[in-house]
């Protein structure tokens, strides 16, 4: 259902009025940023497609047909899904092969897909066709959707979705409709992870403020793991001893590379924050509610000293071996 989708009410909109006027075009082209629902809107559009009883006003998907059911299982035989084998959480390697997954869409996967869209819908009025990440494809991958889309099957739809549209074919992009998703408002994210996680409104907002206008970035940052970085980072700053510098690094060094990575994000955030309050004058917009207290005293200089600390850090991070070590050397020149 398109209730489901946070946002974007004029891409909606314009697409439940292609799909009620029965002027749906060709190929669609979903562009935005990674986590904004670019790929949640292809999916409500292909329900929309096959639906069996949908929505008189939105000609949107019901959500509880069988067709509908079928949709959200992926079962529905008149749609398809093209995406790297390393997006897709059902892949497997070959029987007997030991085989990593590709990260790009492979040529092999349109040529499949384009016989598959020879025949007729079987229980629908129409097939819908998802080519997510699209901007995976190579050239070979990239030519072989050209000739689908140049001489498309007889009640035939794509949904190309893409974070980078301008590493498209021009001839691809130049035969698609293409729709923007733009970052989502902080207002809109915090009430989602307000609701899904259970956390504060203030802890919601801060989440939301550090994922860019990503839903997925927020859904994947877990408060926790945020509230006892930052908790453990603005202890050391109000009051730090050797002790708890050393005791500090010597945890955050045994985190998994993703959350030293994300450490690195929130150390980082916190100090452009203090940086924007330094410059504006306590104007801004801040992920950090304790940075209003904290950047009169750290200052604009020492801000981006410590920004420049961070980046080294980060550089380090993949070729260091001493991961306690230099959480030590970082902590003390930020808490000094």
């Amino acid at each position: 259902m398109w209730t489901s989708i946070i946002g974007h009410g004029r891409q909606i909109d314009q697409l439940c009025k292609a799909i009620s006027s029965g002027r749906l075009p060709n190929a669609y082209l979903f562009a935005g940023p990674r986590g904004v629902g670019k790929r949640r809107a292809a999916d409500e559009l292909a329900a929309s497609l096959v639906c069996s009883s949908p929505d008189a006003a939105s000609s949107g998907a019901c959500g509880t047909c069988l067709a509908c059911r079928k949709a959200a299982s992926r079962t529905h035989p008149d749609l398809f899904l093209v995406l790297p084998e390393a997006q897709d959480p059902g892949w497997k390697p070959p029987e007997g092969k030991e085989k990593k997954p590709s990260e790009v869409i492979k040529v092999e996967q349109v040529r499949a897909l384009q016989s598959a869209l020879q025949f007729h819908p079987l229980e629908a009025k129409a097939k819908l066709a998802i080519i997510d990440d699209a901007d995976r494809m190579n050239a070979s991958t990239a030519n072989s959707l050209l000739k689908i889309l140049e001489e498309p099957p007889p009640l035939t739809h794509f949904a190309l979705v893409s974070t980078m549209p301008n590493s498209l074919l021009p001839t691809i992009r130049s035969r698609s409709a293409r729709l923007d998703f733009g970052p989502l408002s902080d207002g809109e994210i915090a009430a989602k992870i307000a609701s899904e996680k259970g956390v504060a409104r203030e802890e919601a907002l801060r989440i939301a403020r550090l994922s860019g206008g990503s839903l997925g970035t927020a859904l994947a940052i877990d408060p926790e793991f945020l509230s006892d970085t930052i908790g453990r980072f603005l202890t050391l700053c109000r009051k730090a001893s050797t002790a708890d510098v050393l005791a500090t690094a010597e945890g955050w060094s045994h985190r998994a590379p993703g959350e030293i990575r994300l450490t690195f994000d929130l150390l980082a955030s916190f100090y452009r924050d203090c940086l924007r309050i330094a410059a504006a004058g306590g104007e801004v917009s801040a992920a950090h509610p304790e940075a209003f207290e904290m950047a009169p005293r750290i200052g604009a200089a020492r801000a981006s000293r410590a920004l420049s600390d961070i980046d080294s850090a980060r550089r380090s991070f993949d070729t260091t071996a001493n991961k306690q070590l230099m959480f030590e050397n970082l902590l003390f020149s930020l808490t000094s």
